[in-house]
């Protein structure tokens, strides 16, 4: 009601903006179905725009509360799925498909054999090293004794560094060291030699002024 008791007159603009059918994340509670096939991007501005709203939003199949978006886009692609038909994504090339298809595609992506290991991967040379070990694992085979995860490259590269025969930083772990670095030479290629191609310029300078 405007004033003197008289009824408001809305402009066009806003009943049009009233009639708008607003779509969020909440329109799909119950519908986890409809809201896996759309597409990735959108899926995560619904997620973001809940989120805004309130701290953390449920489930669309379950009572479980989620706080993250990636969490919670994790979560609900899975929610409610058997094994076999959950998402999965190749670790090696990043082809999408699902748990049932993994294997299949996992023999033709890597081919024969175990693979060389890729160090030019953006510094993942110790996740490298760590799935050719899991690997090896399944034939019983010692690994590396490594542990934890390293993001920096430079600390990657002298870790790998000490174990091809420089300055060694694993000393408690020698024996396993070197029986596990002898079985990875055996693969395919010398990963010493791989190392050299990919040296960083700090190593390369430091190199350089002892010869001078």
């Amino acid at each position: 009601m405007g004033k003197r008791g008289r009824p408001r007159r809305e402009s066009p603009v806003l009943l049009s903006r009233n009639n708008v059918k607003i779509v969020s994340y909440f329109q799909f509670m119950g519908k986890a179905d409809e809201f896996r096939v759309l597409d990735q991007q959108i899926k995560n501005a619904y997620i973001s725009k809940a989120l805004k709203l309130q701290p953390k939003i449920k489930c669309l199949s379950c009572s479980r509360e989620l706080g993250h978006r990636y969490g919670a886009l994790y979560h609900i692609d899975r929610c409610g799925i058997d094994d076999a038909h959950k998402p999965w994504s190749c670790y090696k090339c990043g082809y999408k498909s699902l748990n049932s298809e993994s294997e299949m595609h996992l023999k033709r992506c890597q081919g024969p054999g175990l693979p060389l290991l890729d160090i030019t991967s953006d510094g993942h040379v110790m996740r490298e090293i760590k799935r050719v070990n899991q690997e090896k694992d399944k034939k019983g085979v010692t690994t590396l004794a490594i542990k934890g995860k390293r993001k920096n490259p430079m600390m990657e590269y002298r870790d790998i560094r000490g174990l091809c025969g420089g300055k060694k930083e694993y000393d408690s772990y020698r024996e396993k060291v070197d029986e596990a670095l002898k079985q990875v030479n055996e693969v395919k290629g010398d990963l010493c030699g791989q190392l050299k191609d990919i040296q960083p310029v700090k190593f390369q300078n430091e190199h350089k002024r002892q010869e001078q």
